[in-house]
């Protein structure tokens, strides 16, 4: 829409570039020299680490994490730690889920969807299928299902 926004106490180190079209949410931090391509996407409480490169029209849900040195070419979900080369999901962010308030069975949950998605060895339609189907209804849940449905480019590995 030709417009760049810029939430609420977001914090941005030193050489950040954040490119055209860009929608960053609030309490985000973005890393010294991080650079992020037009038209990205985060949501609330995004941490993008030092030096790391976000690839434009990409996404990164509500409490993600993506280390530095990063190169991001897939939407990155709710929820977790993007970490390596390329980024590869590395469980969810229990440190920063802690601070903001989340319960133990508020996290195991969210551990739950992830270890469907990513370690029982289901295709991404047949994992959102059987997570939506056998885990308990929460707004977390909800979230992560209708991020990753609505990914053009995929999620990290």
């Amino acid at each position: 829409n030709g417009e760049t926004h810029i939430g609420q106490h977001v914090l941005l180190m030193a050489y950040v570039h954040i490119g055209h079209d860009c929608r960053i949410g609030n309490r985000c931090i973005i890393g010294n020299a991080a650079q992020l391509g037009g038209h990205c996407m985060l949501e609330d409480w995004v941490i993008v680490g030092g030096l790391a490169a976000v690839l434009q029209f990409s996404r990164m849900g509500a409490h993600s994490i993506i280390s530095g040195g990063a190169r991001v070419r897939k939407d990155v979900p709710p929820y977790i730690l993007a970490a390596k080369e390329p980024p590869k999901y590395h469980g969810i962010n229990v440190i920063g889920l802690k601070r903001r308030g989340f319960t133990l069975e508020r996290m195991e949950i969210i551990r739950q969807i992830y270890q469907h998605l990513y370690h029982k060895g289901l295709n991404r339609r047949d994992a959102l299928q059987h997570i939506d189907s056998h885990l308990p209804a929460t707004p977390e849940k909800e979230h992560i299902i209708s991020f990753i449905q609505s990914s053009d480019r995929g999620i990290v590995g």
